[in-house]
């Protein structure tokens, strides 16, 4: 009764055109900009029951171990691409020095629906200092960081990535200055933050950004560098000695400011707090990954062992025709 059916469910039709229809989604993604596409994972999740189907209606498959484990295997396979797909999370995080890690600041690349934003949240680290090693022509070097976890201080650099919780932190090239201000309403409310300046020193020529004050004003902040970045020799980026004055500039008007000053603006004033650096991460929660690995090669084992029984069976008979010992009487 079932029988027509898993027939065509198993078809090979059937399997071709999912597999253009998954190389369909992914090419779509890729020119769109959006790797989350629902074609793919529904056509790797159509996938999984034409293989089952091409399982059960083929009993050459059953009876041979390794096609069985090989075809057993990419169905799980394919189970886990689809839930990986729909739980992963990429982005990209700034991080202070001296701060904590936010993780409601972090720039979404890809999020499967699934994805538990409580759990990006949660994470906890602070970020220390950290040091970029310079040649000439600013040719970088390495780059160490030093984050606490859990009161615990390690040590990470471009090869060595940051594990917590199930995410991994990987450092990018990206780092830069990040002033911090203060804004004193005029009922006597403050509240400080940080202003992030473009990726140093790779514009160090443009360090500068705009920021709305809570007032509505839009101010120009900045940073006025203690001394230039050297070009002929190497040198250290060292995040200990972040400095620098503040200008502000309003209408046109330009204002210096030296940490703790301040410069009253409408609605409120603005404190300049001082400078620190931010530095910039790629997140990745992938935690499939071990088991799609494991079941991959479990897979390809099977395979091996499916081709490496046919290759033997086809020597053996290759030296059973050799020897004459299969001619008749």
């Amino acid at each position: 009764m079932f029988e027509p059916a898993l027939r065509r469910l198993a078809s090979l039709k059937l399997t071709a055109a999912l597999l253009i229809a998954f190389g369909g989604g992914v090419l779509a993604g890729a020119f769109e900009g959006d790797t989350r596409s629902w074609w793919c994972e529904a056509s790797l999740a159509g996938l999984v029951p034409n293989l089952l189907a091409a399982l059960a209606v083929n009993p050459r498959l059953r009876r041979q171990r390794g096609l069985l484990v090989f075809h057993a295997g990419l169905a799980a396979l394919l189970v886990l691409a689809v839930v990986s797909r729909m739980t992963r999370f990429q982005g990209q995080a700034e991080v202070i020095t001296g701060e904590a890690f936010d993780g409601s600041a972090v720039t979404v690349v890809e999020e499967g629906a699934w994805h538990r934003r409580a759990a990006l949240a949660a994470l906890g680290f602070e970020q220390h200092g950290f040091r970029v090693e310079y040649g000439p022509h600013l040719a970088r070097g390495r780059t160490h960081s030093e984050v606490l976890v859990a009161g615990k201080a390690l040590d990470i650099d471009d090869t060595h990535a940051l594990d917590t919780q199930g995410y991994r932190f990987v450092l990018t090239p990206n780092k830069g200055y990040a002033l911090i201000v203060s804004w004193l309403d005029e009922r006597g409310g403050a509240v400080t933050g940080a202003v992030n300046l473009p990726s140093f020193p790779l514009r160090d020529w443009n360090q500068r950004n705009e920021w709305r004050t809570p007032a509505g004003e839009v101010l120009e902040l900045a940073l006025a560098l203690p001394r230039r970045v050297p070009d002929d020799r190497a040198w250290v980026l060292d995040s200990a000695a972040a400095g620098g004055d503040l200008v502000v500039t309003v209408a046109g008007a330009a204002t210096t400011l030296r940490p703790g000053a301040t410069l009253t603006l409408s609605g409120g004033r603005l404190r300049f707090e001082g400078v620190r650096m931010w530095l910039g991460y790629r997140v990745r929660h992938e935690p499939l990954l071990p088991w799609m690995f494991a079941i991959a090669t479990l897979a390809l084992a099977g395979l091996g062992a499916h081709c490496w029984q046919k290759l033997g069976v086809r020597e053996r008979a290759r030296g059973f025709a050799r020897d004459g010992s299969g001619a008749r009487a």
